[in-house]
């Protein structure tokens, strides 16, 4: 059992997606993490690499109750994250068995296993947007019912509710995400967002000429999972549990997404685009839409959404400063006069105090709060390399922001200050843009 105060976490399915940003957040909290990997002849490490050295790694599967005992007993954490899951929805028609074995049995034998080491764990379950599938109401809202339309829907809903069951019969503090879609650079393959960027990158580049998809027409909310894993930790932190639902707010398309990723190759995607059958699925889900019933109480889980698709068109004025590494800018950066830079980035009106946040591709993720006082500031940190070796890098940025029409986003005075440490200095880059919504 963990120490009062003392925060360790375990997370199933740290080897995924959400499992290594959110062990990055949690490293960046404090905590002691520990990741739950199953055994295999072959390590599939590749997104942790960067954290190698500071988690700490557990064997253990979700189908062998004795090894999730015996991890907890290990770790003695404070906080479980639930993540581990056949999470890929056409695999499940494919393999329905292995799918509730895992992702809907599998949470009851982690729960039973808590229970028997220490109950006050505070537990999280990864639940899913694919329990609505059949939408039976607009807004979706943590009351709606479900519908799933896939066996890995069906698992999770489950999982779902094993994880209230715990909640309300022994008194845990087990509490469900339901979350929308959520990508990003580490999504698998498999994904339909990766597969659509990889195959743009690959005709582009005269590996191939076409890219085969399924059902163009399908649309889904798409977050950023950086920002999901923070509402999945700040879940855990309320005074009492119960369960969110996580969103952006807003449904684009497979075709949407398609259009603007060739766009940005310069190609016109239906051009390369063909519809295979084989990636139709049997029954898909129908148009999801975003929570927001009135009466739902406003807490701090929702500063952490992030909605919709904007671009960032910025005129960089200088780059300042003893500290610039090399290659960190791109070369024509030292070139006198402004250069243009484009950049997509999410946005949303947040809550009253924050009215929105971006996020800006650079050597580190960066968040900006455009506050209510026309004031643009943030922060973020992370690991760069200079010369040959990591340096820890924090970057924060200030300014000014004014809303103009058409939902038009302008900056002024803008900096980002990027400031080296082990061996010092900083460097200042000073932009005005603004951020458009795209179409």
């Amino acid at each position: 059992m963990a120490k009062h105060g003392e925060r360790r976490a375990l997370i199933t399915g740290i080897t995924g997606q959400d499992g290594s940003y959110l062990a990055e957040l949690l490293l960046a909290e404090g905590y002691q993490v520990y990741g739950l990997v199953r055994r295999s002849s072959t390590e599939s490490l590749e997104r942790l690499r960067p954290l190698l050295g500071k988690i700490e790694l557990l064997q253990g599967d979700l189908l062998d109750p004795h090894s999730l005992i015996t991890a907890l007993k290990e770790a003695r954490p404070r906080e479980v994250y639930n993540l581990a899951a056949q999470s890929f929805v056409p695999t499940s028609w494919n393999q329905p068995i292995l799918t509730g074995e895992f992702t809907a049995m599998g949470v009851t034998r982690l729960l039973e296993a808590v229970r028997a080491v220490d109950p006050a764990i505070r537990f999280y379950q990864a639940s899913s947007s694919e329990m609505f599938g059949k939408v039976q109401e607009v807004p979706q809202t943590e009351r709606t019912p479900f519908y799933p339309r896939s066996p890995y829907g069906v698992a999770k809903v489950y999982g779902h509710w094993i994880t209230v069951n715990y909640r309300e019969s022994f008194g845990m503090y087990a509490v469900s995400g339901i979350l929308f879609n959520h990508e990003s650079p580490r999504r698998g393959l498999e994904f339909v967002t990766r597969k659509i960027t990889d195959g743009v990158a690959r005709i582009k580049h005269g590996f191939a000429r076409e890219l085969a998809l399924g059902n163009l027409d399908a649309k889904r909310d798409w977050g950023f999972a950086g920002d999901y894993v923070r509402a999945m930790w700040l879940m855990l932190q309320q005074d009492r549990p119960d369960d969110f639902v996580v969103a952006t707010g807003e449904t684009h398309s497979v075709a949407e997404f398609c259009e603007i990723a060739f766009a940005r190759a310069g190609l016109a995607y239906k051009d390369h685009v063909k519809i295979d059958p084989r990636f139709q699925r049997p029954a898909d889900v129908t148009d999801s839409f975003v929570p927001g019933a009135p009466g739902m109480p406003c807490d701090p889980i929702s500063l952490a959404v992030i909605a919709g698709f904007y671009r960032l068109n910025a005129t960089l004025q200088s780059i300042t400063g003893s500290a610039c590494p090399p290659g960190f800018f791109p070369p024509t950066i030292n070139n006198p006069g402004p250069i243009p830079v484009t950049v997509e980035a999410p946005f949303a009106p947040l809550a009253p105090l924050v009215l929105g946040r971006v996020r800006i591709q650079s050597s580190v993720p960066v968040v900006g709060n455009l506050n209510d006082d026309g004031t643009y500031s943030g922060s973020g940190s992370g690991p760069v390399g200079v010369n040959g070796s990591t340096r820890s890098l924090v970057e924060t940025i200030s300014g000014l922001w004014e809303e103009g029409p058409g939902g038009l986003i302008e900056l002024r005075n803008a900096m980002i200050r990027f400031q080296m440490f082990g061996g010092g200095g900083n460097c200042d880059a000073r932009y005005s843009g603004t951020y458009t919504k795209l179409p």
